[in-house]
């Protein structure tokens, strides 16, 4: 017998026309396996009605936000750590580059002196002649030119100063949810 037809009049969430249900009552009065399966059906559906749903425990959200923000504040300190070993590493590789890159100073320090001083000196020089052209334009500041110049440059470097300082802040501040 072909039960596909009563098994999904069973499972149906809308009410059946009467003449389908007088059908569906007669089939179940003659086939145990329909009737066993629509009264575990019926106690499947009372059981999920009468289900209660159970509220968290007391304290639930607090502690799950305390839980939240130490989970923030474990991935906060793994990246400075993380950071501080970058940076450590690069250090220690830049370190050992110059230690590389000098072995040679230590077996002849003889010339590599003649050459530092020599451009120490060219590096005075420099100096002396910007200060020349610095003073130089002070000098003739009744030129707007040049003090326009020297308020673009006294901007510049104040801007990269703020930068610097705001970036700091930014990298040593401890972040919050």
């Amino acid at each position: 017998m072909n039960h596909y037809k009563y098994e999904a009049m069973i499972f149906t969430e809308e009410p059946l026309q009467p003449e389908a249900q007088a059908e569906l009552l007669a089939h179940l009065d003659s086939c145990g396996e329909c009737r066993s399966l629509s009264t575990a059906w019926l106690g499947v559906q009372r059981d999920l009605t009468a289900a209660l749903v159970q509220a968290p425990a007391a304290g639930f959200a607090g502690r799950w936000e305390q839980r939240l923000e130490r989970d923030h504040q474990q991935v906060h300190h793994r990246q400075v750590l993380g950071s501080l070993g970058l940076s450590l590493a690069g250090a220690l590789f830049l370190i050992l580059a110059l230690v590389f890159f000098l072995t040679p100073v230590f077996e002849t320090p003889k010339v590599y002196l003649y050459a530092f001083l020599y451009q120490a000196l060219n590096i005075v020089v420099a100096a002396d002649m910007m200060q020349n052209l610095l003073f130089g334009f002070v000098r003739s500041a009744a030129s707007p030119f040049t003090v326009v110049i020297g308020l673009i440059l006294v901007g510049i470097v104040s801007q990269l100063g703020v930068l610097w300082l705001a970036s700091i802040r930014l990298a040593t501040k401890t972040r919050s949810v």
